[in-house]
């Protein structure tokens, strides 16, 4: 019921249900998402039904959607980095936390949480870490069978 609410047709949203191990999971998520941002109920579900966490992507969703402190990204855009990300809930933090001290639009946001590896360095001035080197011990000649 709650994915015909977000506009979902009858019979996708019956397919949808009948092939997620927890159904209301999936449909609570779509149903939230439609209703707290541009996302139309299709595209809400497309992103639920793919996530192990669908209570988790509909939070980080809204959450970015409504309380990033910057230039707000394409909704879609969002979408796809809360359900790219292994843990939605963190991201969202992450994102919010980040718009609400640096001047950036949410798109560098979204992609420096989903992988700050070399892009932390960009964002605070500092140089970035150099990463650790490990030497391999050399290996032993190769035996010979007689």
């Amino acid at each position: 019921m709650e994915l015909i609410e977000a506009g979902v047709g009858a019979e996708t949203a019956a397919s949808a249900c009948a092939d997620a191990l927890h159904p209301r999971d999936i449909s609570k998520c779509a149903l939230q998402i439609n209703r707290k941002t541009n996302i139309s109920g299709i595209e809400a579900l497309s992103s639920c039904r793919r996530v192990r966490r669908p209570d988790e992507l509909a939070t980080c969703v809204v959450n970015i959607n409504s309380k990033t402190k910057t230039q707000p990204a394409a909704p879609l855009l969002v979408l796809d980095g809360c359900r790219r990300s292994l843990l939605p809930q963190q991201f969202a933090e992450c994102v919010v936390g980040l718009s609400g001290k640096l001047d950036f639009p949410t798109d560098r946001l979204l992609a420096t949480c989903l992988d700050p590896r070399d892009r932390v360095s960009q964002l605070d001035g500092r140089p970035a870490p150099t990463p650790p080197v490990e030497l391999m011990p050399p290996l032993p000649p190769p035996s010979r069978l007689n």
